[in-house]
């Protein structure tokens, strides 16, 4: 297997599927409230997964966490203080000396850490890191559909055989 740009925003990654896909169950797990979060807040989860990717090394997420903060800033509806800062950290994230881990703290802030937020956000990279990713049918619960997704990820790619560090 060719290795990847750490520079670029990585896909096709079934490691990484394999990971966000036992985060999200871990969190839809945790005790708490299941609603479904907004879209604002699954975007806000989204990039505090990038950035933190981004902070391992895997500077190309940097882009993609500026992409879901570039969303949450056009959402119709949202109070004009809270675009400026979101513009602000957005826009931070062109700075390549800029401060990761309180880029990460002020977003991971706005939408409170909610785990369930967080479970859909790592469902979201799922699919955007391993595209094959089966759909969840209707009448399959999300608890089921992410321990299926998990096992199928792990036999289909053959995962725990062969180094997976880069997950």
């Amino acid at each position: 297997m060719e290795a990847q740009d750490k520079k670029l925003i990585w896909e096709d990654c079934p490691a990484c599927a394999y990971k966000h896909l036992t985060a999200a169950y871990a969190a839809l797990t945790a005790p708490g409230d299941f609603n479904t979060p907004s879209e604002t807040d699954v975007f806000l989860g989204r990039a505090v997964i990038a950035l933190g990717e981004a902070e391992a090394g895997y500077e190309g997420n940097r882009d993609l966490a500026a992409g879901c903060l570039a969303m949450v800033e056009a959402r119709p509806g949202q109070h004009k203080t809270f675009k400026r800062l979101v513009r602000h950290l957005r826009l931070s994230l062109q700075n390549p000396d800029c401060d990761l881990p309180d880029v990460i703290r002020q977003v991971s802030d706005m939408f409170f850490g909610d785990p369930v937020v967080m479970a859909h956000a790592h469902v979201a990279e799922a699919r955007r890191e391993l595209p094959g990713l089966p759909v969840q049918p209707p009448d399959v619960e999300p608890r089921d559909w992410l321990r299926q997704s998990i096992l199928w990820v792990k036999e289909t790619y053959e995962l725990g055989g062969r180094d997976e560090a880069k997950a």
